[in-house]
């Protein structure tokens, strides 16, 4: 399971960093130190790949925000996305950066 999590973490620095139609899966397996196969493996197709980028991302985003019926929901959600830019960049909003690539093209990734 560890090279799974290696495989997005990577596909998710290189697709933040660059776009997601920027990169190769070669690249990605370089990044992640995994063959192609291996890639393949866990993500059978590269939208089944940028997919689980997404959910990973949004799933970690969203803990890290305090639940909205606590009463100082509003002022940590500004804290929390501070720290959150600190640790992963402040390149922009890699959902945006999936409407903007997947949007003509499919509307699930969108």
């Amino acid at each position: 399971m560890k090279k799974k999590l290696d495989i997005i973490n990577a596909a998710e620095r290189l697709f933040y960093l660059n776009g997601f139609h920027a990169i190769s899966t070669d690249r990605i397996c370089s990044e992640a130190n995994v063959s192609t196969r291996t890639l393949y493996r866990y993500f059978p197709s590269r939208e089944a790949l940028t997919a689980a980028v997404l959910e990973t991302r949004q799933d970690r985003f969203f803990a890290a925000l305090p639940p909205p019926e606590h009463a100082q929901a509003v002022s940590q959600m500004f804290d929390a996305m501070a720290d959150w830019m600190q640790q992963y960049g402040n390149n922009g909003c890699l959902f945006l950066k999936a409407w903007g690539e997947y949007a003509g093209e499919d509307a699930a990734l969108a």
